[in-house]
């Protein structure tokens, strides 16, 4: 994940008030940090289980599976970086 997703919410923010604008905002990036921090544990469970990270009797490849879903359910990474860029930097939409 680039550096600018990671620093796309101001941090002035705060002072600002909470309306459901800044809200929204830091709700998607969380559920872009989210998403991404959850597929790089399964991803590095299924590494530590080798082999057996894809036997069903060892339930991690069905994690990799929920982990996945997280990026793209209910809306995809680009559509959040779409919203965030919309609604932070004063970009126009891209969709």
């Amino acid at each position: 994940m680039p550096t600018s997703v990671w620093l796309s919410v101001d941090p002035s923010v705060r002072i600002r008030g909470f309306s459901i604008h800044w809200r929204g905002v830091e709700a998607n990036a969380a559920k872009l940090r989210a998403a991404d921090a959850a597929v790089e544990a399964t991803e590095a469970a299924q590494i530590a289980f080798g082999g057996f990270g894809y036997a069903k009797e060892y339930h991690v490849e069905r994690l990799v599976r929920e982990a996945l879903l997280f990026r793209i359910v209910p809306a995809s990474p680009q559509m959040l970086l779409s919203f965030i860029a919309g609604k932070n930097h004063e970009l126009p939409k891209s969709y």
